[in-house]
């Protein structure tokens, strides 16, 4: 009994440390966005929300640049292969990481400027996150790539256990007073240590030379529709989030992140889905075939469904209960927020196992045409909900995202399940 648990263990050892690893930030993640939040207060989370938005869109686009190529990419690779690949990759972040980090402290120090409000300190906290993030999350994703899991929880734990300690200590030292710039640059801080402890065990990484033109050739073609999906995702998730800020106050902004920081313990499967099941998924393609994928992206499907649907019913029961618990009791006044954003996080899941389908059949074009979709319905959308309906037209237009994303994702699926080969 003892040897078959530990051969099941082995088996699914990426799974595990996916899992912990998750659990891990997305727990820091939380802990560090109540801290915030109640040294804060509710305005002032809301307008730390609007800023931090600007590093989660450059984030997402380098996910889907340079991280989503190489968790596909890299999986398939043979050692040999490998090296190269790695190489390849790492040039593409690098350019990557030098042109957003500039444009954002141009940018930022421009729109301050332009309302004479000074801000090249948050300015420069905000593009030092921008550059010290994506980079740990690119180790991060390396690690898990190249089946080094322990190694990328690691480097994970400087940051986020890191994060929150110093934060704590530091709202010790300065009686709970703190400012969205302190906020940033201690984040940064801690991103940056976990850049150093990544560098310790790096597998070897070539110089792509002559087969840098075909790498990144492939990985454009395979990541440009993921580009324009994650800008599309960043803008149909966040569109109520600054309309919020901007129509209603960051009052409204903050209140939509904090039922969103409550949610975060769903991020822990979700993400960790995205740490290990593309390379699961195609490991399956190859042994079994589409019906094999088919059947273990369903098998995923139900249970994770019913798993997300439990957590979402406990914060639709009480949701007053449970912002006040956390946040304190300035944060109860939108309580329903909470309540019907649960059921929007159950949509997003089913989305999120049609995407990575998509995304192993390496038919990626269907994710970004299933946003083009909802972004434009939202375009028209947006701006008279908030206006006539307040923040609860939000929640309608939040919850309609996925609900329209999967009209679009799911026959694009099926479609991608019948075709013979694969196409990006």
């Amino acid at each position: 009994m003892l040897t078959r648990l530990w051969g099941l263990a082995r088996q699914y050892r990426d799974m595990n440390w996916s899992l912990v690893d998750q659990a891990m930030v997305s727990g820091s993640n939380f802990l560090t966005g109540v801290l915030i939040a109640r040294a804060l207060g509710l305005e002032g989370f809301g307008v730390y929300t609007l800023i931090w938005l600007i590093a989660v869109f450059i984030q997402n686009l380098q996910h889907a640049l340079i991280n989503t190529p190489l968790l596909t990419y890299g999986a398939r690779a043979e050692a040999d292969e490998r090296s190269v690949l790695l190489g390849a990759v790492m040039t593409r972040q690098l350019v990557f990481s030098g042109a957003s980090t500039l444009i954002t402290f141009v940018t930022m120090v421009a729109a301050m400027a332009a309302q004479q409000i000074p801000g090249i300190a948050m300015a420069a906290a905000l593009s030092a996150c921008v550059a010290s993030c994506q980079w740990q999350d690119f180790f991060r994703r390396l690690y898990f790539t190249v089946e080094k899991p322990f190694v990328g929880t690691m480097i994970d734990a400087v940051r986020y256990l890191g994060q929150p300690i110093v934060l704590i200590g530091f709202l010790v030292f300065s009686d709970g007073n703190i400012s969205v710039t302190t906020a940033l640059w201690i984040t940064a801080l801690a991103a940056s240590l976990s850049c150093l402890a990544a560098l310790v065990d790096l597998p070897r990484i070539d110089a792509p030379g002559r087969a840098f033109d075909a790498i990144n050739d492939q990985h454009w073609e395979f990541g440009k529709w993921m580009a324009g999906t994650a800008v599309l995702q960043w803008i149909a998730l966040n569109i109520f989030t600054l309309l919020s800020g901007a129509l209603l106050g960051p009052a409204y902004a903050g209140a939509l992140k904090a039922a969103q920081s409550l949610l975060g313990i769903l991020h822990i499967p979700f993400f960790a889905l995205d740490n290990f099941l593309p390379a699961r998924g195609i490991k399956m393609l190859r042994d079994k075939g589409r019906d094999g994928l088919h059947d273990m992206l369903n098998t995923y499907l139900v249970v994770g469904t019913a798993a997300v649907s439990a957590v979402a019913a406990i914060f639709f029961i009480a949701p007053e209960f449970w912002l006040g618990l956390v946040f304190g009791e300035e944060f109860t006044q939108n309580a329903d927020v909470l309540r019907w954003y649960g059921l929007i996080y159950v949509f997003y899941y089913i989305n999120l196992i049609y995407r990575f389908g998509l995304r192993i059949l390496e038919q990626t074009r269907a994710i970004f045409l299933g946003y083009v979709v909802a972004v434009g319905v939202l375009a028209i959308a947006a701006y008279p909900l908030l206006l006539h309906v307040g923040l609860a037209g939000a929640i309608i237009g939040l919850a309609a995202v996925p609900l329209i994303h999967l009209a679009v994702l799911f026959p694009g699926y099926r479609r991608a399940l019948k075709r013979p080969k694969a196409a990006s």
